[in-house]
C-alpha cells in the first residue's frame, strides 16, 4: 500500500526506536499513525512535509498503525502549503501573521508564487521587502532539498547516504552526483557507491572516475582506522576485491598517481601507498619552513651552510652560536635531550620557551624557563605567546604531519625554532617522517651529535648509549651501562620483569615503563600487573571498581593505561599514557551513558582528565607497551622485556634503550638481545614506518 500525504504531528523520535508521526493522506479526512525505523527514514520528518509512504497496516499496543517499509519525500501541494508554512521549522523565522495574510490573499496561487520566486507579488500582498526575500530564499532551499533527496533515492542511494549528502552539498547535490557519482564516497561506503555509479549512472568498469573513487575510498577507510598508508600488496588485494574483472591493477595505479591522488612511500625495501591529502599537508609544512628561511636577509647563504660538529669540547657553545645564526635549527641528539635541557637553554642568547609532549623534560635548574606541553599548541585553543622567543621543541621526532602543521602554525611568530629529536625514532601517533625527512633536506641547517655527545657534564652514562648501540661491542657496552639479566624461561622472564617494575612502581608509577618485544608479551605482563593492583586494593579493604577498556580488558585505580586514538582538543595522542587515580561511584555496577564521566586519569600529555565510557574503549592497559607507543616521553627507569620475535633488530633496540634517563634494565630470554644486535633490519618483520597502524 502506498499513501501520499502530509505530516501533521511528530509523536516520537529516538536514535533507537525510529520515528512515529501522524500522517494525513490526500484522499482522506482522518490522519493515520505511521511508524518508521531509521533504516527506512534517516531524518524525522517535520510538520507540513509531504511524503510518499509504502507499508502495511498492523494492529499493535497503540491500535492500528501503518508500518512503513519505504518513505520518500514529495513536493509540496497547494492543499498542504498552509500546514507547511505554519508548522515547519524551515519557515519559523517568517512571522505567522504574514504567512496567514499571504495565504488568504493568494490562496492556491501562493505555491506557484513561491516556486517562481515572485518577490514583487508577495510585496504587493502585504509582505515587507526583507520578509518576502527571506520567504522566497527559505522556500528555494526547502524545495531544492526535496528534489535532491528524491533524486538520490530514486537512483538507489540509501536514506542515510541521501541525508548526509544533502547536508554536505545542499542544492548542488544533483550537479555534483551527475558529474561524478563517486563523490558520494565522502559519505557512503564503496560497495553502495560503486553499485549506484555502475548501475544507475552507467559508469564503465574502466572509467577513470571509478579508479580515482577506489583510491579515495581506501584512504578514507584507512584514515577512519588511524592508518596513514597501505602496503602495496594490500592495495592490490583491495583492487582485486573491489574492481575485479580484467582490469590491470597497474593501469589503475598509474592513473591515480597521474591524478595526484596518491604517492609511493619507500622505507628500506618496503613500499607503501599514501593518500594525496597527507602528501598535501607535508608540502604545506615544507612551504612554511621555506618561508621562515626566506625571511632571513640572506637565505641563499643559509641554505648552503650545513656544518657538522666534529669536536666534542665546546659543543653547547657551538650550538648556541649556531642557533643565533639561523631561524630554524634541527638538532639530532638521541638519548641526550632528557639530560641536556639546561645546557641547551643556557647556550641560547634570548628568551626561551620549551615545548615537550610530556613534562618529563621539565627544565629543573632554569626556573625562568617554563616547559609547555605540546597539547597547548595543538588543542585548538589560544596558544602561549611565542613572539620574539626562541622556541625549543623536544622529542620533535615524534611529530607527525598533522601535529607538525598545528605546531608550526602556532609558533610562526617565534624568533627562532629549534627542533631537538632523534632521526631514528618513529612518529608517535600518526603518519609522516617529519624529523628524519627534514634532516635529509639541504634546505634546513642541522647538527648531528650522535657520535660526539660525551660531555662530562651529563650526569648519566646512558647519554653515551646511542653512540655505542650501532658498534660491534654494543653488547659489552650495554652490559656495563645497563642492568643486563639473561633468563632461560618465560616464567623467569615474567617474574624478573615484574620484580623490577614493582621497585619503581611503588615509588612513583609514572617514572617507569616496560617495553615488550611482542604484543602477546605486553598483554601477559599487563594482565599480571593489573591483577597485582587488584589484589593490593582488596588487601587494603579499598572498594574495587573497574572501567572497561579495549579487548575486554579492565582497569582499576592504580593501573596505567595507554590511549590508542587521538583527541587534539584534550591533548590525547596515540600513545598518551595515564594513571587511573579515581573511578567514580557506581560506574562499576550500573550502566552509564557513553558520554558520562566514569573515571579520572592523569595523562602524561594532557594532565588530569575526566574520561567517559566511550573514551575508555579507546584505551588499553599501559604498564607494558610496545616500542612504537613509547616514543613521546622518557622514563627514569625503562625495563626491556626481550623475548624471541621477528620484530627484534638493532633499530628496535635503539628505540627502546633511548627511552631511559637514569636506569635501563634488560631482561633477555634465550639471547634475544644478542640476536637483535646482529640482525639487519631487512631480516626482521619490524617495519619502522607506521608500524603502529598495521592491523
Amino acid at each position: 500500500m502506498i499513501l501520499i500525504g502530509t505530516t501533521t504531528r511528530i509523536t516520537h523520535a529516538s536514535p533507537h526506536g525510529g520515528v512515529v508521526f501522524r500522517f494525513l493522506p490526500d484522499d482522506s479526512v482522518r490522519s493515520v499513525r505511521v511508524k518508521a525505523d531509521y533504516d527506512v527514514i534517516r531524518d524525522a520528518p517535520d510538520i507540513g512535509d509531504r511524503l510518499s509512504v509504502q507499508g502495511e497496516f498492523e494492529r499493535g499496543h497503540y491500535g492500528l498503525q501503518l508500518v512503513a517499509a519505504a518513505v520518500l519525500p514529495e513536493p509540496a501541494s497547494p492543499a498542504s502549503l498552509d500546514t507547511l508554512l505554519s508548522g515547519n521549522h524551515t519557515f519559523v523565522h517568517v512571522p505567522n501573521p504574514i504567512k496567514r495574510q499571504l495565504s488568504a490573499r493568494l490562496g492556491s496561487q501562493l505555491l506557484s508564487t513561491l516556486e517562481n520566486a515572485d518577490v514583487d507579488k508577495l510585496i504587493a500582498c502585504g509582505a515587507e521587502f526583507s520578509v518576502a526575500h527571506d520567504l522566497v530564499a527559505a522556500w528555494t532551499d526547502y524545495s531544492a532539498t526535496i528534489v535532491a533527496k528524491r533524486f538520490l533515492l530514486d537512483h538507489g542511494v540509501s536514506q542515510d547516504t541521501a541525508s548526509m549528502a544533502a547536508r554536505l552539498w545542499g542544492n548542488d547535490i544533483v550537479d555534483v552526483v551527475r558529474e561524478n557519482p563517486y563523490r558520494l564516497l565522502a559519505v557512503a561506503p564503496w560497495h553502495e557507491v560503486d553499485a549506484v555509479a555502475t548501475s544507475m549512472f552507467h559508469c564503465a568498469h574502466d572509467d577513470n572516475r571509478r579508479y580515482l573513487g577506489f583510491a579515495a575510498s581506501i584512504f578514507n577507510e584507512g584514515a577512519s582506522q588511524g592508518r596513514a598508508a597501505l602496503f602495496m600488496s594490500e592495495f592490490e588485494e583491495l583492487f582485486a576485491e573491489r574492481i575485479g574483472g580484467d582490469t590491470d591493477v597497474k593501469t589503475a595505479f598509474s592513473r591515480c598517481i597521474q591524478a595526484k591522488r596518491m604517492r609511493i612511500v619507500k622505507t628500506g625495501r618496503a613500499q607503501y601507498i599514501q593518500g594525496a591529502t597527507l602528501a598535501k599537508v607535508e608540502t604545506q609544512i615544507q612551504s612554511h619552513l621555506q618561508r621562515l628561511l626566506a625571511s632571513e636577509p640572506n637565505p641563499t647563504w643559509l641554505l648552503k651552510k650545513r656544518p657538522r660538529l666534529d669536536v666534542v669540547p665546546g659543543l653547547f657553545d657551538r650550538l648556541g652560536r649556531f642557533i643565533q645564526e639561523n631561524p630554524i635549527v634541527l638538532v639530532n641528539m638521541p638519548g641526550a635531550a632528557a639530560t641536556a635541557i639546561d645546557e641547551i637553554v643556557s647556550a641560547i642568547n634570548g628568551e626561551t620557551l620549551i615545548i615537550s609532549p610530556t613534562l618529563a623534560f621539565a627544565c629543573p635548574s632554569s626556573g625562568e624557563v617554563r616547559t609547555h606541553r605540546l597539547r597547548e599548541f595543538t588543542d585548538g585553543g589560544p596558544p602561549p605567546d611565542v613572539t620574539g622567543k626562541v622556541v625549543v621543541v623536544l622529542e620533535a621526532s615524534m611529530l607527525d604531519l598533522l601535529t607538525a602543521k598545528k605546531l608550526l602554525r602556532n609558533t610562526a611568530d617565534a624568533a627562532k625554532l629549534v627542533l631537538v629529536g632523534d632521526r631514528r625514532m618513529l612518529p608517535a601517533f600518526g603518519p609522516g617522517h617529519i624529523f628524519p625527512g627534514l634532516m635529509q633536506s639541504d634546505a634546513i641547517p642541522s647538527i648531528d651529535t650522535t657520535k660526539r655527545f660525551k660531555s662530562s657534564s651529563i650526569p648519566t652514562p646512558l647519554a653515551s648509549l646511542p653512540a655505542l648501540l650501532p658498534s660491534a661491542n654494543a653488547l659489552h657496552a650495554i652490559a656495563e651501562l645497563a642492568q643486563y639479566m639473561p633468563v632461560d624461561s618465560t616464567h623467569r622472564l615474567t617474574s624478573t620483569v615484574l620484580a623490577q617494575y614493582r621497585a619503581i612502581f611503588e615509588e612513583n608509577p609514572s617514572e617507569g615503563i616496560i617495553i615488550a618485544s611482542t604484543r602477546a608479551l605486553a598483554t601477559l605482563l599487563n594482565d599480571a600487573l593489573h591483577q597485582e593492583v587488584v589484589d593490593y586494593a582488596v588487601s587494603q579493604g579499598s572498594p574495587h571498581a573497574t572501567i572497561s577498556l579495549q579487548n575486554k580488558q579492565t582497569a582499576t585505580v592504580g593501573d596505567q593505561v595507554i590511549y590508542m586514538s587521538r583527541d587534539f582538543s584534550r591533548g590525547l595522542f596515540h600513545g598518551s599514557r595515564g594513571l587511573v587515580t579515581e573511578i567514580f561511584p557506581n560506574t562499576g555496577k550500573t550502566k552509564c551513558r557513553n558520554s558520562t564521566a566514569v573515571a579520572k586519569i592523569e595523562f602524561d600529555t594532557a594532565g588530569w582528565l575526566e574520561v567517559s565510557a566511550r573514551d575508555c574503549l579507546s584505551m588499553m592497559l599501559g604498564h607494558a607497551v610496545q616500542v612504537h607507543h613509547a616514543s613521546m616521553s622518557r622514563w627514569r627507569k625503562v625495563i626491556i622485556a626481550a623475548a624471541p620475535s621477528q620484530n627484534l633488530n638493532n633499530s628496535w633496540l635503539w628505540r627502546s634503550a633511548t627511552r631511559a634517563v637514569e636506569q635501563l634494565v634488560i631482561v633477555d630470554l634465550a639471547h634475544s638481545l644478542r640476536d637483535a644486535l646482529t640482525k639487519e633490519v631487512r631480516e626482521s618483520s619490524y617495519v619502522p614506518l607506521l608500524d603502529w597502524s598495521r592491523r
